[in-house]
């Protein structure tokens, strides 16, 4: 039994090697032009550059722009929708391109969050270690920070270690380019300053100053394959004498939108940066976030992680 079951092995392999040359070439004789399917009720456009993208943006601007569809896609799944006009964008290259100017790290919209994940890894640190605990191996193959972004949920983990770092994301459409810092780009629930014809195509990350630390906090039921309830994106700059010359505490799971501590922040600024100045800008955090209850915890855990997170983020920078 053993021996039959090695020589299938063996001879499914073989068979494969030997059809690789024609499969390979099957493959190459897939044509690279733009797809245009519909029917009565749907229609689905796969462009094949992004000038052509954001042509069909303009012209169809109510049209659901997918790329990896790790969220949108549970739409059908889960709730039986019918999405009606697609403008499936997991083809453009443009999108997916990697750069490093030196003093900013370029980040394709469309690039996967596994690719981002180890072009950060080196320069920003708190990036890595919060995409290293998002999802799922499957879905960072295919989720793309342009998603996360465009869906604006208050609970999207990249969101506030984006803030912390100061990034800036790129919109595009016939009109020009316009750059606008993330903690702008979110102005409510679900929204965002994004135009019906923009298109998200590039995150912009300055590298740090010397002196500058960031960290960013997940606090979830697991540690992976989970929904944040509270996370966290801080930044934080002393001066010689220890105190606070610039600090950021971002928020995810807090509000309705992820959004920054403002009071925390206004209190801490230039205060030594010392346990008992941060146990009294804890409680000021409840007074920029209204937490809800829901089925991942209740508000007062929410309120009680985030200021805990806060006193991590002190114990670790100290």
């Amino acid at each position: 039994m053993e021996a039959a079951a090695q020589s299938c092995v063996h001879g499914c392999r073989d068979h494969f090697t030997n059809e690789e040359p024609k499969i390979i070439g099957l493959l190459k004789s897939i044509n690279s032009e733009s797809i245009d399917i519909h029917t009565d009720r749907q229609r689905y456009r796969k462009p094949v550059s992004l000038p052509e993208a954001i042509s069909l943006k303009h012209q169809y601007p109510d049209a659901l722009v997918i790329s990896g569809a790790t969220d949108i896609a549970l739409r059908v799944t889960k709730r039986h929708e019918v999405l009606g006009d697609i403008l499936d964008l997991s083809d453009l290259d443009e999108l997916k391109e990697i750069t490093d100017t030196g003093e900013t790290l370029i980040l394709g919209a469309g690039a996967p969050l596994n690719s981002i994940k180890e072009s950060v890894k080196k320069c920003f640190p708190a990036l890595y270690d919060m995409l290293a605990v998002f999802g799922s191996q499957q879905i960072r193959n295919f989720a793309t920070l342009g998603g996360n972004l465009g869906t604006a949920s208050p609970i999207g983990d990249t969101l506030p270690v984006l803030i912390a770092y100061g990034a800036s994301v790129m919109l595009e459409s016939l009109n020009g380019r316009r750059e606008i810092p993330i903690d702008q780009f979110i102005i409510g629930y679900r929204k965002t300053l994004r135009k019906p014809d923009d298109l998200i195509t590039k995150v912009i990350l300055p590298k740090l100053r010397n002196g500058t630390v960031i960290k960013s906090y997940k606090v979830s039921k697991r540690k992976d394959l989970d929904i944040s309830t509270v996370s966290g994106g801080f930044r934080l700059n002393l001066n010689d004498r220890k105190e606070v010359k610039e600090i950021i505490l971002a928020y995810g799971g807090m509000a309705e939108q992820t959004k920054r501590a403002y009071a925390a922040e206004k209190f801490l600024q230039g205060k030594l940066w010392t346990r008992s100045n941060v146990e009294n800008a804890m409680p000021l955090i409840d007074a920029d976030f209204s937490p809800i209850s829901d089925a991942r915890a209740g508000a007062e855990f929410r309120s009680l992680a985030a200021r805990n997170l806060l006193l991590k983020f002190w114990s670790e920078t100290k």
